[in-house]
């Protein structure tokens, strides 16, 4: 895996994939953590780390179902209205900063790291970005103080960052296409 990685990240030969992939799995890669953030899930769905860093390994199109099926079973996915949602659908700001923080600490930083560098184990390191996330969202919640204010907000705005984050690259190699008169991209 590092050894493909290694290649298919390199930003010479293969930028439209890497600004793809580093986009694309920036803009999943939270979500498990918002879901576990909110206050009486099941135990399986606080793993989700451990989920994440096995779709690491066998691919995030085999365990994401995984994981959104547990996300089912277990009720999580229960909609908001619902008199067992209630107060689970909620999370505080401190878990919703925490989260943004172990985005930009834990996911953004290893993936700039692996692109710009030519060491095999940046590659190798960036594999275990869940875990990473983990840490720096366990190191963020140490640190900042208690909130009793709702995190709604701050959750909403890293789903438009990331909507927009990952829309953008889109946009960028899609829209030449559209707009050259033969349909083809100069990519």
């Amino acid at each position: 895996m590092v050894a493909f990685f290694r290649i298919m990240t390199d930003p010479h030969t293969n930028l439209p994939f890497v600004v793809e992939l580093l986009t694309v799995v920036g803009a999943m890669a939270p979500i498990p953590y918002i879901e576990a953030a909110r206050p009486n899930r099941n135990i399986l769905l606080e793993f989700h780390w451990i989920i994440c860093i096995i779709y690491q390994k066998f691919s995030g199109g085999v365990m994401l179902p995984v994981y959104w099926t547990l996300f089912i079973v277990t009720g999580a996915a229960a909609p908001h209205h619902t008199p067992q949602a209630g107060s689970n659908s909620k999370i505080d700001r401190k878990q919703a900063e925490a989260i943004m923080f172990a985005l930009a600490a834990g996911y953004v930083v290893p993936s700039l790291w692996m692109v710009v560098s030519s060491k095999p184990y940046a590659a190798a390191l960036w594999q275990a970005f869940p875990l990473w996330m983990y840490i720096s969202q366990l190191l963020c919640l140490f640190i900042r103080p208690y909130s009793r204010t709702a995190g709604a907000s701050t959750v909403n705005i890293t789903y438009i960052a990331l909507f927009v984050l990952s829309a953008l690259p889109h946009l960028y190699f899609v829209v030449p296409i559209f707009l050259s008169p033969n349909g083809s991209s100069t990519f």
